[in-house]
């Protein structure tokens, strides 16, 4: 009998690569992280350093594979927002899910 291994775990730098590759595909085919090239794994484990040093940054895995991953930045540096934080859920696209964003966007 498998196991069935899913974890939701705090991130590591060597997760870099597998985060790239769900977040740079949004970089690539949608406007919605306002990025203008694909992020390179050393600037996701630099990311991954700042951001975690101060905030939870989560990754989902399913059998050794990361799946999605959530992270929270802070929101603004003045005192009325010391207790905010913005929040980002990233999953990768099925190809069905793909298949239907491009059908959408050639209306």
């Amino acid at each position: 009998m498998s196991e069935e291994t899913q974890w939701i775990r705090d991130v590591s730098s060597e997760d870099a690569e597998a985060i790239c590759e769900i977040y740079n595909y949004y970089v690539t085919s949608s406007i919605i992280t306002f990025e203008e090239e694909m992020v390179t794994v050393t600037e996701m484990q630099k990311r991954i350093k700042d951001y975690s040093a101060a905030v939870p940054w989560l990754v989902y895995e399913d059998q050794g594979i990361i799946q999605g991953y959530a992270y929270a930045s802070t929101w603004k540096r003045r005192s009325a927002y010391q207790y905010s934080a913005e929040t980002q859920f990233t999953y990768p696209m099925t190809q069905l899910e793909k298949e239907s964003a491009a059908n959408s966007t050639r209306r």
